[in-house]
Order: C-alpha cells, then sequence, then structure tokens
C-alpha cells in the first residue's frame, strides 16, 4: 500500500472526538456544577450538545474548525478571562487536548455526525471599495488664518483623515485646521465655538467632515461641514456633557453619537431629530463607527464594553466580550466584514462581523491602546501609551514602529493613499512618516502662527539693503 493512501486508511480507522462520547465527561467532570440548566453561569449551559453550541447570553463560545478561535477553548487554556475552571488548577493536559481536536475537528455531537466548518474571514489584503468617481473632494478657497492661538499647542484630542483625498482634520482649540498630508501646507480652518474637539470623521464618499465636541459638564455638540466649501451645513445634539464619539453614516442621513451621558443617541441630519436613544452601556461611551456598507454601527466604553449594532434599528445584534480594559477606538474594514478595537487592555482584536466572533488578537502597545485605523488594502495602524506608532500587516503580523513622541500617542490614521501615517500625542506633537520606511516626513501643528506673523518676514526681506542713488522727489506745497 503506497504511503498516502495506508494515510487516509489510518484516518479513517482513527475514532472520531465527539461531545458525547469525549467531551462530555469533561464538563460533567469540571464544568456542568456552574454550567448547567439550572445554573447557567454567564448565561452559558454545556451540559447538552445543543446549548453548548448556542452558547452564551453575549456570543457563540464554540467556533466549529477553529479551536483557537474559540472562546471555549481559550478560557480553559487560561488565555483568555474568565479563566475556567473559574477558582480552580487548568485541566489536566490530556482533557484540553480532547477539547481542541473535537473543536479543529468540526465540534461532532456523536459518532454518526459530520464534520462542518464555520469559513473564517480572510484576513489578507482587499481591495479598494467605494471610492467615487470624480476628482476627490478638496478644500478650495478656505481661509486659512488661525481663530485662536496659544501660547503652546494642546494635545492632539481629534484626528482624521479623508478617504480618497490628501486631506488631514485636526482638532484644535475651538478650531479644526485641514492640511494637505504630501506637502503638509495648511488649507483651511473650520470654526468649532462649542469648544474643544474631541472626535474627527470624514464621510464615506470624502464630500463631508463631522466633528463632535464641546466643554465638559456643560456642551456637546456634532457640526459637520461640506469639505470643498467649508460652509456648515449642519449641527446635531444638545449635551449637557463634552460628545466622545460619533460618527456619520455612509448614506449621510444618520449621525450616532456617545459620550458621559452613556447613551447611544441617533440624530437625522436633514432635520436633527433625534430617531434613537439606547441605554446599553454602564459607562462613557468612548469608540463609535458605522460599517463602510451601512449595515453594523459598532460602539464602545470605558468600561471595556463593546456591542455591534444593526445600523438602520439600532437592535442589538452583538455582544463582543473579551477585553479587559476600556475601548479607546474602534474602526471597520473597507469590505465591512471585519471590525478592528483598541482597548487599555494592550490589545487590538479583529471580529468576524458573519458571526460575532473573534478572528484575531494580539498585544500592541504596552500600557494600553488608544487609536486604530484601517487603510484601503486592510493594513492597520495604531498608537498608544507606549509612545510609538505602528503598523500592521492585513493579518496582524508587525509591519513597522515608527519614532517615538516625547508623550503619549494619542490618535493616529492613514493618508488616503496608505503612502503615509499621520500621528500625533499629549504635547501636541503631530508627525507625518512614510509608511515604506519609517522616516519621518515632517510636522503638523494644532496651534499655526496667524497669517501676519508669517508675512512680516517676508516684508523684511525685500526691504533694500543699500541707499537709493537718487533722492526722493520734492512734493511742493
Amino acid at each position: 500500500m503506497c504511503a498516502p493512501v495506508a494515510a487516509l486508511a489510518a484516518d479513517a480507522a482513527s475514532p472520531k472526538i465527539t461531545y458525547q462520547d469525549n467531551v462530555l465527561p469533561i464538563f460533567r467532570n469540571a464544568c456542568l456544577n456552574c454550567h448547567n440548566p439550572d445554573k447557567k453561569k454567564g448565561g452559558l449551559d454545556i451540559s447538552s450538545y445543543s446549548a453548548a453550541m448556542a452558547g452564551s447570553d453575549s456570543q457563540k463560545v464554540i467556533i466549529p474548525g477553529d479551536a483557537d478561535g474559540s472562546v471555549l477553548y481559550r478560557c480553559v487554556m487560561h488565555i483568555d478571562e474568565p479563566k475556567m475552571p473559574q477558582k480552580a488548577d487548568k485541566l489536566p493536559q490530556k482533557d484540553l487536548d480532547l477539547i481542541k481536536q473535537w473543536i479543529a475537528g468540526g465540534a461532532l455531537e456523536n459518532t454518526g455526525s459530520k464534520a462542518s466548518t464555520v469559513k473564517k474571514v480572510d484576513l489578507g489584503v482587499v481591495t479598494a471599495i467605494g471610492r467615487p468617481t470624480g476628482p476627490p473632494p478638496m478644500p478650495k478657497g478656505l481661509s486659512t488664518e488661525p481663530l485662536v492661538r496659544t501660547k503652546r499647542p494642546g494635545p492632539l484630542n481629534a484626528l482624521a483623515a479623508s478617504p480618497w483625498a490628501p486631506v488631514a482634520a485636526i482638532g484644535g482649540q475651538k478650531q479644526i485646521l485641514l492640511y494637505h498630508t504630501q506637502t503638509l501646507e495648511l488649507l483651511g480652518v473650520l470654526p468649532f465655538p462649542e469648544g474643544l474637539p474631541e472626535c474627527l470623521a470624514f464621510s464615506r464618499n470624502g464630500q463631508l467632515l463631522l466633528c463632535g465636541g464641546g466643554q465638559g459638564a456643560k456642551l456637546g455638540k456634532v457640526a459637520v461641514w461640506d469639505i470643498t466649501t467649508g460652509k456648515r451645513i449642519t449641527e446635531v445634539g444638545d449635551e449637557f456633557d463634552v460628545v466622545l464619539a460619533a460618527d456619520i453614516s455612509p448614506d449621510q442621513k444618520e449621525i450616532a453619537l456617545g459620550g458621559p451621558a452613556k447613551m447611544l443617541r441617533v440624530f437625522a441630519t436633514a432635520d436633527g431629530e433625534k430617531l434613537n436613544n439606547v441605554k446599553k452601556h454602564t459607562d462613557w461611551i468612548t469608540a463609535v463607527a458605522y460599517s463602510p456598507d451601512g449595515k453594523w454601527l459598532a460602539t464602545g466604553d470605558r468600561s471595556g464594553g463593546l456591542y455591534v449594532w444593526e445600523a438602520k434599528t439600532v437592535r442589538e445584534y452583538y455582544t463582543l466580550a473579551g477585553h479587559k480594559g476600556g475601548i479607546s477606538s474602534v474602526a471597520y474594514r473597507d469590505d465591512s466584514k471585519l471590525l478592528a478595537s483598541a482597548s487599555e487592555d494592550g490589545t487590538i482584536k479583529l471580529w468576524d462581523m458573519s458571526g460575532g466572533t473573534k478572528a484575531k488578537d494580539w498585544g500592541a502597545h504596552g500600557g494600553g491602546v488608544l487609536s486604530v485605523a484601517f487603510t484601503h488594502d486592510g493594513r492597520i495602524t495604531s498608537c498608544g501609551r507606549d509612545k510609538v506608532t505602528k503598523t500592521w500587516k492585513p493579518d496582524g503580523g508587525a509591519e513597522k514602529s515608527f519614532e517615538a513622541f516625547p508623550d503619549i500617542a494619542l490618535h493616529t490614521a492613514f493618508s488616503d493613499d496608505g503612502a503615509r501615517v499621520i500621528a500625533g500625542d499629549w504635547s501636541g506633537a503631530i508627525h507625518v512618516f512614510n509608511t515604506a520606511d519609517g522616516k519621518k516626513l515632517g510636522d503638523l501643528t494644532t496651534n499655526p502662527k496667524p497669517l501676519a506673523a508669517d508675512a512680516a518676514p517676508a516684508a523684511v526681506a525685500i526691504k533694500p539693503t543699500t541707499q537709493p542713488t537718487t533722492k526722493p522727489l520734492a512734493i511742493k506745497k
């Protein structure tokens, strides 16, 4: 018998690992005192196959064919919290191996079952989706006179980059500054008299810019501008505290916002009418993002709560459990199949939107991740409390680490073509990096000089350096 045929025969002869014969006895011995129909701790009952496959109140815990991505296996391996069994040693290795083999083999119920696997989300490079026809929207003829000038730059509280044009928006004191990401020149200044910008987001087509912010414990507002004309076209919300996170739906019909009130609110852009008021989060809402296809709305809070809502109805769809610290940032990949979440626990997690399961996670920044963003091909940029900005391959593999900032790195974003990364820190330093070689290309500022200050040196420079050879004409009285 040739080797391949022998291998196939051996596989066929090997006994199947099933729930009924192999896994249930392990559960009965170590787990069912907490996870049974009567007690059902965490909403999880694993005393029967159907109940185990249904999962907990918040998510499926078993992904057939993917042991490493299954919550149940990660918890019994003591990789994720809660470590199971609780307040007890890890299960014997032979039991852990059986659970892994069972899930990897398709999570069979019994010897008569056929293996089925859940199709994993593709973590490879994707192509740009949704590019508008015609020239991308660019600021034209906007004033570049700063509205506020302070003694020193403040922290970079808000940053966004246009998806299709070389434009970056940066939050300053009561103003938003628009910069060209290639020439680094200031393109325009937009007033935000409500207070400090806390979040910025471009519309999916790049035509509109949204800013949420205000004054702590006093006022919260979201304003929207036409990026080409600089005209403020609408505003929504009348919060009693600052807006910390907001986004505009891809069809530009709705705006979702959140903040210290712990309420997710959705408004109509046409008339500012409040459409939904959802109380689910138990702490400040710190991250909000619509999926590019308009199907999903993701929100995260300061205690690690992370939810995905059906965008049109704001009906809860997924509870994404796993982060051990506050959610600082969320972002969708271009194809809407993958959601990235950044957390104060130092990790970035990628979530498969086809089932609300975790596709990948890794430790990204010691002390906490504060910002995460995709570029069109699926690469990721992030920054955090370690003062460093990084880029990652679409599958989460490390790519580049850029020059460290003097203080905590707060925000990062790719330029429209993915060739540059813009990032800034708590001290107000803002750098532009080349993604190909990691070199710093230049700096931006939240606190530009008034135009008069820039013009004065030029006036001095053109002053004649020698005395005139002829006398001025006498003026007769």
